[in-house]
């Protein structure tokens, strides 16, 4: 059984900065009609079926019913492109945003 979704207010690492960027983010995507949070939890797709067991930083279904993960890395992470990689190769009908973040 998929566990459910855990408090959006956890952190995803370290930085003040990219925490505070994630709440932006859900902050923005719930205002835009994105539902389905999830923060740093295991890959799950639009369907809620789990389909890895990677945690991306933060993903949702968006208004249109599309699946969106965004990933928050430092500018000396190098991890970006190779997450996209691995969340598109487990949904790949999902959009990937990476973002660099102080």
């Amino acid at each position: 059984m998929l566990p459910s979704a855990l408090p959006l207010n956890r952190r995803i690492g370290r930085s003040p900065t990219q925490n505070a960027t994630l709440q932006a983010d859900i902050a923005a995507a719930s205002d835009a009609g994105g539902r389905n949070f999830r923060v740093d939890q295991q890959q799950v797709n639009a369907a809620g079926a789990r389909v890895g067991h990677n945690r991306p930083d933060l993903q949702y279904t968006d208004a249109s019913g599309k699946l969106i993960y965004v990933e928050h890395d430092a500018p000396t992470s190098s991890r970006g492109p190779a997450h996209e990689v691995r969340i598109k190769s487990n949904d790949p009908d999902s959009d990937v945003i990476l973002k660099t973040v102080k």
